[in-house]
């Protein structure tokens, strides 16, 4: 029998565990949290602010390439240093990933709740 393929709340669980494990901290956006807050819809992707510092990208890009990942360095490099963020795939799911570049991710940060995600806790924005 194949195997199920992934949707964005198990790559979100799978992430946020991860993240756990390591002390690092982050916030999940977007649907995901959005269903914590008000009427959930669905999505096909993840959001999800890693709080590394902004002029470090290559602590971004290590990170997510240890948490198994899917990009190209290049242009992810170059997305993070003029946006602050960038997309990568895990496991045949979009995940875009922000970096603290505004005032607003430090409101973000400490407005941050945890929550269950499956079985697996999470901070939501």
């Amino acid at each position: 029998m194949p195997e199920r393929q992934l949707n964005a709340a198990d790559v979100a669980e799978r992430l946020t565990a991860e993240l756990e494990q390591r002390n690092i901290e982050y916030a999940v956006g977007g649907a995901i949290a959005l269903g914590f807050w008000a009427q959930p819809r669905g999505t096909v992707d993840v959001d999800i602010t890693l709080f590394l510092p902004p002029d470090k990208p290559a602590e971004c890009i290590w990170l997510l390439s240890e948490l198994g990942c899917e990009f190209d360095s290049k242009k992810v490099s170059e997305t993070l240093i003029e946006h602050g963020f960038c997309q990568v795939s895990y496991q045949g799911v979009r995940v875009d990933v922000f970096l603290p570049i505004a005032d607003f991710y430090q409101s973000a940060k400490e407005r941050r709740k945890r929550v269950f995600l499956g079985v697996a806790v999470a901070r939501a924005v």
